[in-house]
């Protein structure tokens, strides 16, 4: 389910796959036309099957692992430049005896 992932990880495979989905959805009706033969119709299709399926069998499986928050950089890691004093970001401590996450 996604509510095992970090929100910075959900919503961004949410905001790719929204993208992609989008963008299909955009092609599809010019790709399906009458305006490109069969034949390069049926082969664009079939890559792009075809690369869905490989890029799927080459995901990670996480059935079982530990998933790490400290891995998906948020974004409040990185600051603005024009922020200079830094009086309005709160300080994190990297202490890491300070774990309030109950591991």
């Amino acid at each position: 389910t996604p509510e095992l992932f970090p929100t910075h990880a959900r919503v961004l495979a949410f905001g790719i796959c929204n993208a992609c989905a989008r963008f299909g959805a955009a092609l599809a009706p010019y790709i399906i036309s009458d305006l490109i033969a069969p034949l390069p119709t049926a082969l664009i299709v079939s890559v792009i099957s075809l690369t869905a399926a490989i890029t799927v069998s080459r995901v990670r499986e996480t059935m079982g692992a530990r998933i790490d928050d400290d891995n998906i950089q948020s974004g409040n890691d990185v600051r603005d430049d024009s922020v200079q004093s830094g009086d309005d970001v709160p300080e994190t401590s990297s202490d890491s005896t300070d774990d309030s996450r109950g591991r």
